[in-house]
């Protein structure tokens, strides 16, 4: 495997290149036959002092490139975030077979170091496209954009279909049904209970077959019970937390949701590390009313802590419903009709 390592607005000593090529070692393991490696460590002064230290890695096999990047206050610590999120991508796609089609020893899309990009000029006149990028394409069926798609973690993929002799797009739908994810630390108390209150605010207005409504923390074991404080209160409402099981915050499950409205600020915190593009959708749940305040934890306390919690959650969501409705592009029904959804 060859290896490229390029700073950008950042000397690379030593220590960085020892510890780059540490890590590119390890994920032999992970993902067998990689051709070449190529690491581009970024200094931006334009961004924030916390995500200002960038680390790109792209990887190209026989037949797929998998590219990740993290950002962060320190050098050492985006690229140990950019090379767990690389492993997470390998062990996703460990051993895939690949359907071998199309130019022999060519990838689908060619790295971004390979391609040929043209800018405007200074003499041109000002124009909307500021920016053109041309790739090789080796033809390829649909399975295998697809499979290209996401790896590299894009909505959409342009490819030269072998089947169909010419170029085909193909993109991300996202299911009809929106997701509303509620997240607290264990997902045992705040989040099931903000969950469950939540499901019976929308089976009012008819909407359950429109919106799902998930819950997961931050520091959850998979599998845990709701805590019985939580599962007492509710009870006292006839709501039922007997099927809860508790789920960790995964990436794939902030993809998907439509919004996450969390307990407490360090929630979202916690959310902007794991994954930091999909930060604009998490919002404190008391953002939907126009306030800014964390959520007590009552967990271990007294039952009265519990019905205050559990108050506390029905009516911001009572509330709030209308601008989360809103926020995920559902019109808010009236008494007459029944639930719309509108375009964002």
């Amino acid at each position: 495997m060859q290896l490229a390592i390029a700073g950008k607005n950042l000397e690379i000593t030593d220590s960085l290149r020892k510890y780059v090529e540490k890590k590119i070692g390890r994920l032999d393991r992970y993902l067998p036959n990689i051709i070449d490696a190529r690491v581009e460590l970024t200094v931006e002064n334009t961004r924030a002092a916390k995500d200002s230290q960038i680390a790109q890695v792209t990887l190209r096999t026989k037949h797929a490139i998998l590219r990740a990047e993290e950002a962060s206050s320190d050098m050492f610590a985006s690229i140990d975030a950019v090379f767990d999120k690389m492993q997470r991508q390998a062990d996703r796609y460990k051993g895939k077979r690949w359907s071998k089609r199309g130019v022999e020893g060519e990838v689908p899309v060619a790295p971004a170091d390979k391609a040929e990009e043209e800018s405007a000029s200074a003499d041109e006149q000002p124009s909307r496209i500021s920016r053109v990028k041309r790739f090789s394409m080796a033809p390829m069926d649909e399975e295998e954009a697809v499979d290209q798609m996401e790896l590299l973690g894009h909505d959409f993929f342009v490819f030269f279909n072998l089947n169909e002799n010419q170029i085909n797009v193909v993109y991300r739908v996202r299911n009809s049904m929106k997701t509303i994810v509620f997240v607290c630390t264990a997902n045992i108390c705040r989040s099931p209970m903000a969950a469950a209150l939540m499901r019976k605010h929308l089976a009012a207005l008819d909407l359950s077959d429109e919106i799902g409504v998930q819950s997961a923390g931050v520091w959850a074991r998979a599998g845990s019970s709701a805590s019985e404080g939580s599962a007492t209160v509710l009870a006292r409402q006839g709501i039922s937390l007997g099927d809860h099981r508790s789920q960790p915050m995964t990436a794939q499950l902030l993809e998907q949701a439509d919004i996450v409205l969390v307990m407490e600020e360090e929630h979202r915190r916690s959310l902007f590390y794991l994954e930091p593009k999909h930060l604009r959708k998490v919002f404190l749940l008391t953002e939907m009313v126009g306030r800014s305040k964390d959520i007590a934890d009552p967990y271990g306390g007294p039952m009265e802590g519990y019905a205050r919690t559990a108050a506390q959650l029905d009516q911001l969501i009572a509330e709030g419903l209308p601008m989360i409705l809103k926020r995920i592009g559902v019109a808010m029904p009236t008494k007459d009709e029944g639930p719309k959804t509108q375009a964002i």
